[in-house]
């Protein structure tokens, strides 16, 4: 399953002026059982509105809402279920209360009488979450290790390269990068070295993860660390920045993933000085990129590099 990014949609304004915390003398057992009724006048829908509700839930119950939310979906969704739930925050917007208002505008009437479960109920709940949490790290780890090995397989058979479209576009070299059915391949490793999974450059520019692989923590370093070591998130910028000063550059892939890298590099070199190599996402709402960067060097102790594009920029 592709990643996909979880957003709330449509009109929530109602939902989000509604109180959040249980009412006057309920208890988390009143507003489980009340949920699980509420529920019965929620269509299940498509994937926005089951996004919506598993925030309400997660906000509401904490992990506890995952098992309603499951009841509820009854089957729907179960590709990415699992995504879905760890993407949703146990703090945010919508809660309980939006749920139950959500229901009431459907026709649904709260009067207030629900059985809490009994201590044995409840035990049951809480070893079938287990249960379920268990199966869901095993099915993730499987998933993991067969990322792991597909990545060190096409990385094997992959065939040095200077000759690529994106490296000629970029006008950068390929800094060991490899060529696998077309594609130009961009290893991902751990602290250690290892070939966790990949990074998929296409003709075109388009780039894709190894499915299972993990990204984030790991990167790829282009040189060996001495008294600087530059963090970037693009091969292509990493590249650059690498061909111009001579330093060792740290690929992080995005974003998100430099202060994880920074961390662990930090950990490993503690006494270099890393230099997060922003981009300049001045375009988008909230600028991402220096933002992040700046977030992973005041973590690390570390400095910020912002490209500057004169005054005429786009």
């Amino acid at each position: 399953m592709n990643n996909r990014t979880v957003s709330i949609i449509g009109n929530v304004q109602p939902y989000l002026q509604m109180p959040r915390t249980a009412a006057v003398g309920a208890t988390a057992a009143d507003d489980y059982e009340r949920a699980r009724n509420a529920l019965r006048f929620i269509t299940v829908g498509g994937h926005d509105q089951r996004v919506r509700v598993a925030c309400q839930l997660k906000q509401g119950l904490g992990e506890a809402g995952r098992q309603l939310w499951d009841e509820w979906r009854d089957g729907r969704g179960d590709d990415e279920a699992n995504a879905v739930w760890k993407s949703v925050k146990e703090s945010g917007k919508l809660g309980i209360g939006s749920l139950f208002f959500e229901a009431k505008a459907n026709g649904w009437r709260d009067g207030g009488q629900y059985r809490r479960p009994s201590p044995a109920e409840a035990a049951e709940r809480k070893r079938l979450a287990a249960a379920r949490a268990e199966k869901e790290a095993a099915k993730e780890a499987s998933k993991r290790a067969a990322a792991e090995e597909r990545a060190r397989q096409e990385w094997a058979e992959a065939l040095p390269t200077h000759l690529h479209p994106y490296l000629a576009a970029k006008s950068i070299g390929p800094h060991g990068a490899r060529i696998f059915n077309d594609k130009l391949l961009i290893p991902i490793h751990d602290i250690h070295g290892a070939i966790l999974s990949l990074q998929y450059i296409h003709r075109d520019g388009a780039k894709l993860f190894l499915e299972g692989g993990p990204v984030k923590g790991n990167f790829y370093l282009l040189g060996n660390p001495d008294e600087v070591l530059c963090i970037a998130e693009g091969f292509a910028t990493g590249a650059s920045i690498r061909e111009a000063t001579g330093h060792a550059v740290a690929i992080a892939f995005n974003a998100g993933n430099l202060l994880p890298v920074a961390i662990a590099l930090r950990t490993k070199y503690p006494e270099i000085r890393i230099v997060i190599c922003a981009d300049d996402d001045h375009q988008t709402n909230g600028n991402p990129g220096l933002t992040k960067a700046k977030e992973a060097a005041r973590f690390v102790s570390g400095f910020v590099a912002v490209p500057t594009f004169g005054r005429g920029r786009a």
